[in-house]
C-alpha cells in the first residue's frame, strides 16, 4: 500500500490487516518502487493518485516493468487528474474514489483479487 498521508496510510493498513491482507506500506512511490526492485512480489499494488516524488499512475507503469501481471489498484481523490489515455494504458486497473470507507476499500480489493479466479 502507497500513501503519502501517514495518518491515512496506518489507518488502511491496519485495516487491512485486520480484514487478512498482508501489507506491506510505503510512504511515496519511490520507496515503493525501491520495495519492488529488491524483490517485494505483492499480489496488488494498492497506490495513491497524487503523492510527491513520484505519482500513482506512473509507479504502476515502473512497478509492472519489473512485474507485468501486477494487479493494480488505485486511489484518487481527484477524478480530472486522470486522462483517458493513461487510464487506457494503465489497464487492467481498479480505480477507487476518495473518501473511501475502509471495510468499502477491503470488500473492493478482495473482488478485484478474484476477478481472474
Amino acid at each position: 500500500m502507497v500513501q503519502d498521508g501517514r495518518v491515512m496510510l496506518r489507518l488502511l493498513s491496519d485495516v487491512l490487516r485486520r480484514k487478512g491482507f498482508g501489507v506491506e506500506a510505503a510512504g511515496d512511490g519511490v520507496d515503493a518502487y525501491g520495495l519492488l526492485r529488491e524483490g517485494l512480489d505483492p499480489d496488488l499494488l494498492l497506490t495513491d493518485l497524487t503523492m510527491p516524488r513520484m505519482g500513482g499512475l506512473e509507479l504502476i507503469f515502473e512497478a509492472r516493468k519489473l512485474q507485468p501481471q501486477l494487479a493494480a489498484v488505485l486511489l484518487s481523490g481527484l477524478s480530472e487528474g486522470l486522462s483517458e489515455g493513461d487510464l487506457a494504458e494503465a489497464q487492467p486497473l481498479l480505480v477507487l474514489q476518495k473518501p473511501i470507507r475502509p471495510d468499502d476499500l477491503a470488500i473492493a480489493l478482495a473482488r478485484w483479487l478474484q476477478r481472474d479466479a
